[in-house]
């Protein structure tokens, strides 16, 4: 079959990490966020900024244990212990929105986009190739979306994104993949993904017929991987494979897009 669409992995494929987070800065704000709710809730005082460090050091100890069980970690549930931990009863639905209240910008996690996601994104659009976002994370899909508008990717760039927290099951399971490609109106044999994960993406995507597309980042000695039908280490190299209709070749530059720690030492 003929492709015809792009997934694409979230983190590590169309941004990366650039520096750790100022955690004064990050609970700073959420607690920011919190505490309109807390007031609303008429609840007795309560330190927002322990409460939120408690919570998110909960999700983090849940999360390897929820992954390998294939299950994501339900961060509603989490937050609810949190807050009754702290004396506050709160409803599911409560928890729910407290929980919504705790997201904030990426920037302030210190991620990044990399310098060719919005070029790559473009290009798809303008050669009319569908493409989807395809993420595990802890918040759900339409939240998660809204905080990447701040970033510029927009929902003009973007026909759909899928987060892992929507289904609570993580990539490589095989949910995440098929309500995209439900989304985009495609069979997986018309689709390419790219991710930067071998067994998450690369492997997961491979299972259900997907063509699969490996981003390296710079790594120059990575394991063998016959699932990955090919392997990049920018996005724009995307468009010298030869399987995106109507997009062209593509030129590459004669330097890296992505800033690499190898300092792109021999990539081209």
């Amino acid at each position: 079959m003929a492709v015809r669409a792009v997934l694409l992995d979230l983190g590590d494929t169309l941004m990366f990490q650039a520096r750790a987070p100022n955690e004064d800065a990050l609970y700073g704000r959420m607690a920011e966020q919190v505490r309109p709710l807390l007031s609303a809730w008429n609840t007795a005082p309560v330190d927002a900024g322990a409460l939120l460090r408690d919570l998110y050091r909960a999700v983090e100890t849940a999360q390897p244990e929820r992954r390998a069980r294939s299950h994501e970690v339900d961060g509603p549930f989490i937050a609810r212990g949190a807050l009754a931990s702290y004396g506050v009863n709160a409803s599911p639905a409560q928890a729910e929105a407290f929980w919504r209240a705790t997201a904030v910008d990426f920037t302030l996690w210190g991620w990044q986009l990399y310098p060719d996601t919005l070029d790559t994104l473009r290009r798809l659009r303008q050669a009319r190739i569908p493409a989807a976002i395809v993420s595990n994370g802890w918040y759900r899909s339409e939240l998660r979306s809204a905080l990447l508008a701040s970033l510029g990717i927009t929902d003009d760039l973007v026909d759909a994104f899928v987060s892992s927290a929507d289904l609570l099951r993580p990539k490589p399971r095989p949910e995440l993949f098929l309500r995209a490609l439900e989304a985009l109106a495609v069979e997986a044999g018309e689709a390419v993904f790219v991710g930067d994960d071998l067994e998450a993406d690369v492997r997961g995507a491979k299972a259900l017929g997907l063509t699969t597309v490996w981003k390296l980042n710079g790594r120059q000695d990575p394991p063998p991987a016959p699932e990955a039908d090919f392997a990049i280490h920018d996005l724009w190299e995307l468009f010298t494979l030869g399987v995106l209709p109507e997009a062209g070749p593509a030129p590459m530059p004669q330097e890296s897009l992505t800033p690499h720690e190898d300092g792109n030492a021999g990539r081209y």
